[in-house]
């Protein structure tokens, strides 16, 4: 009777522990594999070389379309990329890769840069692996149609990615029909012109569309950030200061801001 009160008591237990343990292999939706990946990050992730502790990935912000910001445990500036712009070898390729035995997951941002998440053991790495592939998936790559945005639906278009990713104060864009601009930084007016002066410089050919750049992030510097430029001619009228912006998302913000002035008349 004793033996089997303790029986009774201890499968119970032990199944609930295997059920618990499994790893990554039931079906999930976004955000329950976006939480799966969050938590193997805070509980299990390891710096990628011991010598190196600001290395570790100890947190990671994924969004539906696709865009991912890795957090470090040390003041590094968190890494930004989309999981749809990322360098493929191949067309079967998916810019993730996990070598055989290996203990990180990587992420091929080009043929030259990537960046890496690393784990205690190859079981871990794999599960983390194998969900990032999943978000593949379940993630909706974002594509804007701006042929049917008004002028009013164009301005909260630019408005809400400038608020996503504004670097470190509030940035608002302000916009008349007849292409008067003022670009309000903190509360105030900081950039004043007007969308249908722009012109590019002479020195940035090829570079500038209709007196418009968007520049993507440049690691490595003290501050790095993403900009997008006014210019009108060979002088700059303007800026927004933004945080380092997937080039996905950089593409979008120029695309929507010459549909802007597209709109526009004097």
């Amino acid at each position: 009777m004793v033996l089997f009160m303790q029986l009774a008591f201890v499968l119970p237990l032990v199944l609930l522990l295997f059920l618990g343990s499994q790893g990554y292999g039931q079906v999930r939706d976004f955000k329950q594999t976006k939480n799966f990946i969050s938590e193997k990050l805070h509980c299990c992730s390891v710096p990628f070389t011991p010598s190196d502790p600001s290395r570790k990935v100890v947190a990671v912000d994924i969004d539906q379309d696709g865009s991912v910001a890795l957090f470090y445990s040390s003041d590094m500036v968190p890494q930004t990329f989309n999981l749809f712009d990322l360098y493929k070898e191949s067309d079967t390729s998916t810019g993730i890769q996990l070598y055989k035995d290996a203990k990180f997951v990587q992420f091929h941002l080009s043929p030259e840069r990537t960046r890496v998440i690393s784990f205690a053991t190859h079981n871990e790495a794999k599960e983390v692996y194998n969900a990032f592939l999943d978000l593949l998936r379940l993630c909706i790559k974002d594509t804007v149609s701006f042929a049917g945005l008004n002028f009013h639906q164009t301005i909260e278009m630019i408005n809400g990615r400038v608020e996503k990713w504004s670097w470190g104060f509030t940035q608002v864009v302000t916009a008349s029909a007849d292409g008067s601009v003022v670009l309000v930084r903190g509360g105030s007016p900081d950039f004043r012109f007007n969308l249908l002066d722009l012109k590019d410089p002479y020195y940035k050919e090829g570079m500038v569309k209709n007196g418009i750049e968007a520049v993507t992030c440049t690691y490595g510097t003290v501050a790095p950030a993403s900009w997008i430029n006014f210019y009108k001619g060979d002088q700059s009228v303007g800026f927004l200061k933004l945080d380092c912006a997937p080039e996905s998302q950089m593409k979008i913000l120029l695309e929507a801001l010459l549909h802007l002035q597209s709109l526009c008349k004097r």
